[in-house]
């Protein structure tokens, strides 16, 4: 749906522009995140979200995000690319396939609040040379005259 990917492109426009970066260029694994990393069970929206993101789509590189170049790369080719024979984690291999990239990226499906599809709930994940990446709850609000966006980190490692 062009709302849910316009949503996409802006949120991770913000969220990447938070990011100290060298590149400009990401991958974005093709299927979404059906696990809601939040370490605090007594958050709010706890069960509501993690009921939510049991629900899976898959994307299409269908991204416009500013000063951005995206890919989207398959679950199975990602995993080709950074997990070896004896199940360690490897990043030589994907950074020999993809250079340019900054990181990967790891998205769920779009929580709406609103029917008009303004505000809702979006998690974002990266991973990026292997040194560190985590996972970020962004509650949007995406109208016109009040953009904003807040940031709640889930999971870091």
């Amino acid at each position: 749906d062009t709302t849910d990917n316009r949503t996409y492109s802006i949120v991770l426009g913000e969220f990447l522009d938070k990011l100290s970066k060298t590149k400009n260029s990401i991958l974005i694994q093709s299927e979404s995140d059906t696990v809601f990393y939040y370490v605090d069970k007594s958050y709010k929206h706890y069960n509501l979200l993690s009921k939510h993101n049991k629900r899976q789509i898959r994307f299409e590189n269908l991204f416009k995000i500013k000063n951005w170049q995206t890919k989207v790369i398959t679950k199975e080719e990602l995993k080709s690319l950074t997990i070896d024979e004896n199940e360690d984690i490897i990043w030589d291999p994907l950074y020999a396939k993809y250079p340019e990239i900054e990181c990967v990226i790891f998205l769920s499906s779009i929580y709406y609040t609103k029917t008009n599809k303004l505000k809702g709930f979006l998690q974002v994940g990266f991973m990026r040379n292997g040194l560190n990446g985590g996972y970020y709850l962004i509650e949007f609000n995406l109208k016109k005259n009040n953009k904003k966006l807040k940031f709640i980190e889930t999971l870091v490692n």
